[in-house]
């Protein structure tokens, strides 16, 4: 049998297809370079084919929006759609060859029918995909002026939950803007937007007083359950809420999404779609294979180690068991190792049905990139050995700004960022100019960082905490006690928060700058 692969068997053939060269691994050249976010390491870059892009486009608009009119509506629907999305800044390779992310790829180059559709179905007109983000969520403003208008959406989609939950947070602080603008008929005059864009935007809006009255009552009356109260016929919000953005989907049900379905349709990567909300009732993100481009094994979590492990066909894996998902496709890949960790969860029919458990050396990932465990750690090192002299770091971990809003922790962007908390010896502190040095060293070292912060800036700079001598062996105490392990060579300190407890430990143990006092 052909052995396991991973990408370093095919990094050599990628680059070639990426200068333009023909016939490698494919017919031909790709229409699309889909671009990995670099979860466990560099990006990856692999060559998109039409039959490809045509099937992923298949499962993803036609399949999930009928099982959601099936699960909601009882059938098709003539309601409107509110695509969230920021602007999409598309990079070439040395050859000339469109590269982007797999999800943004997706919507790349659909049909002239295909955009007519669009046009139609969804609330917010063409023009404001040109609207760049030179200030604070411009673009979503515009998407919620058009969506507010229609009483009658059925659907809110985007690719993660992070866009959904900050652009309700941006309706809640902006609200008052909006109605005056709906009352009105025209788009907010204050919006950083090309005089192009504003005046096409314009044509599409008209007076809308009554409705602007509506939304004033509404509004008035608190942001609890908001989504369902605005719009009371909506069937669903559909946005990855899988790993790392499960958080998101419990702020949203928190708040502002109590009555509101909030469903994460499919589970794609840049290698495959791998896929399909198995019942769209159920808002836990549970997915049965999609078999239409993929072929599937399954590599059991504890012979991960290996070089060569023995893998399992889709009908011997066993339900409750974890494995790495191994897969020959169209991307092409044969026998890959995705490095993506699911859970048999039952099957359907012969199928397995699975959830996400863990992607490998995972971090952080609050709008798309994915910052690496070993980035971080190389990003800490530089820090540590160049920049904080006689200041050793013991330990540290990191969360996302969400954390901090579940416990009214005062934020000053509507944006998410990174949260850090560092131990330093002997209770050591650092200086604002030295925090800030953490920030440009892992701009320097992750390309996908520096592009959100600085280009399409729907990530906000990071804020960086110290904390008390001792801190982080009482966390791992806490951990201990908390989780019942078998013995205290088990915790393992968590580099992503995810407990509003944890974090609120951690944000009562911060060191005084003047004073930096130990543990109790």
């Amino acid at each position: 049998m052909h052995p396991v692969t991973t990408y370093s068997h095919y990094e050599t053939y990628m680059n070639r297809i990426a200068k333009g060269e023909q016939n490698v691994l494919i017919p031909g050249l790709p229409i699309l370079l889909g671009r990995s976010t670099g979860t466990t390491g560099p990006s990856k870059i692999f060559p998109i084919k039409k039959d490809y892009l045509r099937a992923t486009l298949f499962n993803f608009l036609l399949i999930s929006d009928r099982k959601i009119n099936q699960a909601y509506s009882n059938g098709s629907s003539l309601q409107r759609t509110l695509d969230l999305k920021y602007y999409v800044y598309w990079d070439y390779s040395e050859g000339g060859i469109p590269t982007g992310q797999i999800a943004v790829a997706k919507m790349y180059k659909k049909s002239n029918l295909l955009q007519a559709l669009l046009g139609v179905t969804q609330t917010t007109p063409a023009a404001a995909s040109g609207i760049k983000p030179r200030a604070d969520q411009d673009n979503i403003y515009v998407q919620l002026l058009f969506a507010l208008r229609d009483k009658n959406l059925g659907l809110i989609q985007t690719l993660y939950g992070v866009t959904v939950y900050y652009a309700f947070v941006l309706l809640e602080k902006k609200w008052e803007e909006l109605v005056n603008d709906i009352s009105l008929g025209r788009v907010n005059p204050s919006l950083d937007i090309d005089r192009e864009i504003r005046e096409e935007l314009n044509q599409h809006l008209v007076p809308m007083p009554q409705r602007a009255r509506e939304l004033n009552v509404i509004f008035s009356k608190g942001f609890d359950n908001i989504c369902r109260r605005i719009w009371p016929h909506i069937k669903a919000v559909t946005c990855a809420t899988a790993g790392q953005f499960a958080i998101y989907h419990t702020t949203l049900k928190q708040k502002y999404c109590q009555s509101v379905p909030v469903i994460s349709t499919a589970f794609s990567s840049a290698e495959a779609l791998t896929g399909i909300q198995q019942c769209f009732e159920n808002e836990k993100p549970e997915f049965i294979l999609s078999t239409l481009t993929t072929f599937y094994e399954f590599l059991p979590i504890e012979l991960a180690d290996q070089e060569q492990p023995e893998t399992k066909f889709a009908d011997q894996a066993e339900v409750g068991k974890e494995y790495e998902m191994v897969i020959t496709g169209t991307t092409p890949l044969y026998r890959y190792r995705t490095g993506d960790v699911v859970k048999i969860v039952r099957f359907y029919k012969q199928t397995p049905v699975f959830e996400f458990v863990s992607r490998k050396g995972q971090l952080l990932d609050v709008a798309g990139e994915k910052t690496s465990e070993a980035c971080m750690n190389k990003v800490l090192a530089i820090c540590s050995e160049q920049y904080w002299t006689a200041r050793r770091l013991i330990d540290f971990t990191c969360c996302s700004s969400i954390i901090a809003d579940l416990t009214n922790e005062k934020t000053e962007t509507l944006l998410p960022f990174y949260i850090i908390f560092l131990e330093l010896e002997d209770g050591g502190i650092l200086t604002e100019k030295e925090k800030e040095k953490l920030e440009i060293v892992l701009c320097e070292e992750s390309p996908m960082y520096v592009k959100r912060l600085r280009n399409l800036r729907n990530i906000h700079k990071m804020t960086v905490h110290v904390v008390k001598q001792g801190t982080f062996e009482k966390f791992g105490k806490r951990i201990f006690n908390s989780r019942k392990l078998v013995s205290r060579d088990r915790i393992k300190i968590p580099r992503i928060l995810k407990n509003v407890d944890d974090f609120g430990f951690l944000m009562e143990n911060l060191a005084n700058d003047l004073n930096p006092n130990t543990v109790n």
